[in-house]
């Protein structure tokens, strides 16, 4: 698999303390048979200078220099351009292990995988890479969907080696204009995934900022997130999953304690989302069994009971 060709797509918006971290991770990859795409989208600090170093000392950088569309349209555009066989993401605050990409495309070439995706390391420091022997993986080939559905496999766009292939059909594949849309996209790729392959190894390290859009919650995150939990509801996936409502219920719960997150939210406007929430995971019908999948099911079982909300107010309460 040493001709398969991979392209990189990094969006890039104000991220100048960052981007030299991230991009030099990409420069020492051990797999040399890619394209980086870094997308500068609207950014008003140094970010597009620092970019312009390394397309000049590399001509596997490639940059896309665009107004402000957000991270959804920053992938979108790097993905009109993209010429790799298989499409990796990774997030200019982020940086990845130097066999990131040689450990994913070796898996690729062995199990003929749709999507390869690796674990991560979630950090607020510099870390020291490890050095693995071997790299130890799973393969499913048998409704890949539901190791997603069943929380066994993160929903995120980084961190995955992705045939793209799958992205055929979708005109834009990510939801521009709203926040987490990883969890109103990615589902769609892992539905028309044949064979899927999860490495154990940690080689990718996503940075916990605290300005990120994912360490606060606004009112737009609450309605972004009931808007994709309303489109996966009329979705019509390939097949029957036995985690698709766990899934589903999985989110909305993850909504029900974000609601606590939002500050001068007034009682009224929360009531009014708990009903949405309610009205969403009532017609959610799943198999009992699955209660016993792992710690995430008894918030599936509070979620269905009505009492999970009362569990988080009276808990934030206590604290």
């Amino acid at each position: 698999m040493e001709n398969l060709y991979v392209s990189i797509i990094i969006p890039a918006y104000n991220v100048e303390k960052y981007i030299t971290r991230c991009l030099e991770s990409v420069l020492v990859q051990t797999y040399s048979n890619f394209e980086a795409i870094v997308i500068n989208d609207g950014s008003s600090d140094g970010t597009l200078e620092l970019i312009e170093e390394f397309v000049k000392k590399d001509t596997r950088f490639k940059l896309i220099n665009q107004e402000n569309k957000g991270l959804s349209g920053a992938r979108n555009e790097g993905l009109k351009i993209a010429k790799g066989q298989y499409i990796t993401f990774i997030d200019s605050d982020d940086w990845v292990h130097y066999d990131y990409l040689n450990s994913m495309v070796e898996i690729a070439g062995k199990t003929g995988a749709d999507i390869i995706s690796v674990k991560e390391f979630v950090t607020d420091r510099e870390m020291n890479m490890q050095n693995y022997v071997d790299v130890v993986y799973k393969v499913y080939d048998m409704n890949c969907a539901d190791i997603l559905f069943a929380i066994e496999d993160t929903n995120f766009a980084w961190g995955k080696l992705i045939q793209k292939e799958l992205f055929d059909g979708f005109e834009t594949f990510f939801p521009e204009g709203r926040h987490y849309e990883d969890i109103g996209s990615m589902y769609k790729l892992y539905d028309k995934c044949r064979i899927l392959a999860c490495i154990e190894n940690h080689y990718y390290y996503y940075y916990m900022r605290q300005d990120s859009i994912t360490s606060v919650r606004k009112q737009s995150d609450i309605d972004d997130k009931l808007f994709f939990l309303e489109e996966m509801r009329n979705y019509t996936l390939s097949k029957n999953y036995i985690f698709w409502g766990y899934y589903r219920l999985i989110k909305l719960f993850g909504i029900v304690s974000d609601l606590n997150k939002v500050r001068g939210l007034g009682k009224l406007e929360r009531k009014s989302y708990l009903n949405k929430i309610y009205t969403l995971s009532d017609e959610i019908k799943i198999p009992i069994r699955i209660f016993k999948l792992n710690s995430n099911g008894l918030r599936v079982l509070l979620l269905k009971m009505h009492i999970a909300d009362k569990i988080l107010y009276i808990k934030k309460k206590l604290c």
